[in-house]
């Protein structure tokens, strides 16, 4: 347990509470707890929570044979902001991520994927899935590179989103703490 509590350098994720110390600086790899803070009184007691207590749809959950680890991915209302040559109007949600070595006690990882880092996902992931192949995980997850409405100003973007897939960065690594977005992405587009 202590290498599952010490992937934050904090105590295991508690359910009745949510973490202080966000900031108002831009989001990023840098700054992960970042936006609002939910009050005490309005975060669920028996669920777990992101950093921001802000979390939404969960994605991707799935079993680790290798490391016997359970991985949450959600979607986290924090985002990278949009590069300026993009139409602006929203940045985020990305796909924070907790483990778990039995789904009682968890132990929050860095954010898996951020939104910003290639045009195909500039502004937020959505809801995707993952699945083991082989006995290594991927993600998949539809990048939204557009507004709604889709302004059609961006090529292979023409309806606002796309799919792409990760993997993680070190397959030995018992909490798959990195991932990295497949070259081949987007592996769909024109999506909707």
């Amino acid at each position: 347990m202590t290498a599952l509590a010490s992937l934050t350098g904090a105590a295991l994720a508690s359910w009745d509470f949510c973490p202080a110390g966000q900031t108002k600086a831009p989001c990023g790899t840098t700054n992960q707890r970042c936006g609002p803070e939910r009050a005490a009184s309005a975060t669920p007691r028996f669920h777990l929570q992101d950093a921001t207590c802000g979390m939404n749809d969960p994605n991707g959950p799935f079993y680790d044979p290798n490391h016997a680890l359970y991985h949450l991915f959600y979607q986290d209302h924090i985002g990278r902001p949009v590069p300026e040559t993009f139409p602006q109007g929203f940045e985020g949600p990305s796909w924070g991520h907790a483990v778990s070595p039995d789904m009682v006690r968890w132990a929050h990882s860095p954010v898996a994927l951020w939104n910003g880092e290639h045009w195909y996902d500039v502004h937020a992931l959505f809801t995707g899935s993952a699945t083991v192949v082989n006995g290594e995980a991927f993600l998949v997850f539809p990048g939204v590179c557009d507004l709604y409405p889709p302004s059609g100003k961006i090529p292979g973007c023409r309806y606002g989103y796309t799919f792409g897939v990760a993997r993680p960065s070190e397959p030995s690594d018992p909490f798959l703490t990195n991932w990295t977005k497949s070259e081949l992405n987007p592996v769909m587009n024109d999506t909707f």
